[in-house]
């Protein structure tokens, strides 16, 4: 009989549980899945840019603390020069030069006024201090709202042609699109509101705005380059567009009162 079980904190060592039954008799343990060293690793990807960097963060899901085992490794890497994308496993690095941060939160405010909000710092807290005071203004919201909006009237311009053909969402891209960009109206809202935002939080809005999470598994799917299992009605793809259209409006009528 196999058991897949997870290792678990037992005292000062590690263990997994068994059932009563297996009591006194013999087992084999091997491991199957390696526990992540995200500091060790990070050094060794690291290794040729290290007389470079400022301070090193953990972000995402890593960076907020509700990772899964499928989730991917995000690191915000903050430099003097160097401005570079690197994915290696698990890992997705950003790094770039403490001066392109600064004018591009500026300019616009995500992905990396959120990232450095939810970071967990592995090198120089301070450096990261100084850029979480930099705050949502109309200038670094410029470039959301107009992006939300584009996006939006590619999806209604597609829901328009499904509406004559079925009562289903014929582009799974539509879906993604959508989640995409609620994801973005949901962090915007956190972050005014001055609250924190979480996969589980998503999860919940969309839920709670559609009676499904089926948008959600479609999103998960295609983002891992899987054909999505499931249809989306058309009638849950205008719920979230109705939902992201008046947040947007609230949010613009919020960062008109800012510089």
């Amino acid at each position: 009989m196999e058991l897949i079980k997870p290792i678990v904190k037992v005292g000062n060592s590690a263990g997994i549980i068994l059932p009563k039954e297996w009591l006194n008799g013999m087992a084999r343990v091997e491991l199957i899945e390696k526990p992540i060293n995200i500091e060790k690793e990070l050094f060794e990807i690291l290794s040729e840019f290290l007389k470079d960097i400022e301070g090193i963060y953990i972000v995402g899901s890593y960076g907020r603390g509700d990772e899964t085992s499928n989730s991917d490794v995000d690191i915000l890497v903050v430099t003097n020069k160097t401005n570079k994308r690197i994915e290696q496993g698990k890992y997705n690095l950003i790094l770039i030069s403490k001066d392109k941060l600064l004018e591009t939160i500026h300019q616009n405010a995500l992905p990396l006024l959120p990232m450095i909000i939810e970071a967990k710092t592995l090198l120089n807290e301070s450096l990261l201090k100084s850029y979480s005071k930099i705050a949502l203004t109309r200038k670094n919201l410029d470039f959301y709202f107009h992006s939300v909006e584009s996006a939006l009237n590619v999806c209604k311009e597609s829901i328009k042609l499904d509406k004559l053909e079925n009562k289903r969402v014929s582009e799974s891209s539509l879906a993604y699109s959508l989640v995409l960009n609620l994801r973005s109206v949901y962090i915007i809202n956190s972050i005014i509101k001055n609250k924190r935002w979480s996969t589980s939080g998503l999860q919940a809005l969309i839920n709670k705005i559609g009676g499904s999470l089926d948008i959600y598994k479609n999103y998960i799917e295609i983002k891992n380059n899987k054909k999505p299992q499931s249809e989306i009605s058309i009638d849950i793809a205008e719920k979230l567009i109705n939902y992201i259209e008046v947040n947007l409006g609230t949010h613009k009528r919020w960062a008109r009162r800012k510089r």
